[in-house]
């Protein structure tokens, strides 16, 4: 790879260090393009159902995640409080939407980013969607597990 082009990839957030791209051959996907990738397979996120929730994803080099934080939040469209309306049941299809979702990756620390980036997606849709009710412990705790 072209010093030019290393350039360009970290400007765009696309490699954290050219060792990196050296030893793990690293190179990351930008939002843009998995967006327009996942976009290629509408079937596997229809709009608003939860019927897909379960349909299961594997991200064979997960790097930090971006596939698999967009992959979630897709699924977590189609699960919503108002139509569910009940803490034990939302919480479950939260659960079974992040169960379902499944990434390896060579590097730990970019397995750790994945951990927290879904986390954090899974945490911000409750917020936003049931914000004001407060999770409870034992999905937190199944979330975390689960990661």
């Amino acid at each position: 790879m072209s010093k030019n082009t290393q350039q360009f990839l970290a400007s765009r957030g696309q490699i954290k260090t050219r060792q990196r791209v050296r030893d793990l051959a690293e190179v990351f996907t930008h939002e843009r393009e998995v967006k327009a990738m996942l976009d290629l397979v509408p079937d596997m996120f229809p709009d608003g159902s939860i019927k897909t929730v379960d349909k299961k994803f594997l991200e064979p080099a997960c790097g930090s995640g971006n596939f698999l934080e967009e992959i979630l939040r897709r699924k977590l469209a189609g699960i919503r409080f108002g139509k569910i309306n009940s803490v034990p049941r939302y919480e479950h299809w939260l659960l079974r939407a992040l169960a379902s979702i499944y990434g390896i990756d060579i590097s730990e620390d970019n397995v750790e980013e994945s951990r927290v980036r879904l986390l954090e997606v899974l945490r911000s849709h409750y917020h936003n969607d049931a914000n004001t009710i407060v999770p409870t412990e034992g999905f937190v705790s199944a979330a975390r597990t689960i990661v």
